[in-house]
């Protein structure tokens, strides 16, 4: 799940939304519910049956925005599995490995691509940082970001290296 809240950006929200509920529709969706009062969008689109061009494991997405231009939340939500989540992936992995590693990679890179539009659709020069998906306003603070993803990066691999050496 991707959220932020964005303030000051005077945004126009239900440009937004009919920005998503297009891309998703263009994307083999179907909108299955929506949902909009003062402050408060939401819809939620399964995939049909009929899409072919989406990474297997997509199921359905979930928008929420809430408030107004100037303060305002949006949450993203891609679900990835279907209802036999845990034994669907075990089973999966089991028996064809690569394959479902690659196509839950896909879907999670569907969601990244689907959440950086977002975002830039609000604000062009904003930035979104490609593990986690946290919003920064410069470039300096995204790349200070990411280099606390390399700093772990690189214990996660000292403590391997250690677990390795005691053995």
């Amino acid at each position: 799940m991707q959220r932020h809240v964005f303030i000051g950006e005077e945004a126009d929200l239900a440009d937004l939304y009919r920005f998503v509920r297009g891309k998703l529709q263009s994307e083999g969706f179907d909108i299955e519910a929506e949902n909009a009062k003062d402050g408060f969008l939401e819809l939620h689109a399964r995939v049909s049956g009929r899409t072919k061009n989406l990474p297997a494991k997509v199921r359905d997405v979930s928008l929420v925005i809430l408030g107004d231009k100037d303060k305002f939340e949006v949450q993203l939500n891609v679900a990835i599995l279907d209802r036999h989540d845990a034994i669907t992936i075990v089973e999966e992995i089991v028996t064809v490995g690569l394959a479902v590693a690659v196509n839950l990679l896909s879907a999670h890179q569907f969601e990244e691509n689907l959440w950086e539009e977002i975002v830039h659709r609000i604000d062009s020069s904003l930035n979104v940082c490609p593990i986690e998906g946290l919003v920064f306003r410069s470039e300096s603070e995204l790349t200070n970001h990411m280099k606390t993803h390399e700093l772990g990066h690189q214990v996660a691999e000292e403590r391997m290296m250690n677990l390795m050496s005691s053995a």
